[in-house]
């Protein structure tokens, strides 16, 4: 019962996790073992009304329509009003993944 998105260019990862604080937390916990994983970085921790990301699922998913990624980009949105400390990190991976300049 936990959705997301992961998002990937070259060696960087951005992973967002939404469910149930104590299954994330767990699954967090999971990633952070992991030996395969490396110089992992919680930028924000925070409590939702609803998930956006529904229909992304924690599997393996292209944005193959407007909708999913209107989905992204209500949540980059949300952190830039709400988290501006973090929003120039955010835009920065958004720009690279859609190819335009930040």
């Amino acid at each position: 019962n936990i959705s997301g998105v992961l998002v990937m260019d070259d060696n960087l990862f951005f992973q967002i996790l939404e469910g149930e604080e104590n299954i994330v937390d767990g699954l967090y916990q999971k990633i952070k073992d992991d030996p395969r994983h490396k110089n992992i970085n919680e930028v924000l921790n925070f409590y939702i009304k609803e998930k956006t990301f529904n229909e992304f699922g924690v599997g393996y998913s292209v944005v193959q329509n407007v909708d999913a990624l209107y989905a992204f980009h209500q949540y980059v949105d949300f952190v830039a009003k709400n988290y501006k400390e973090h929003s120039s990190f955010f835009s920065n991976i958004i720009s690279k993944l859609l190819s335009v300049p930040a």
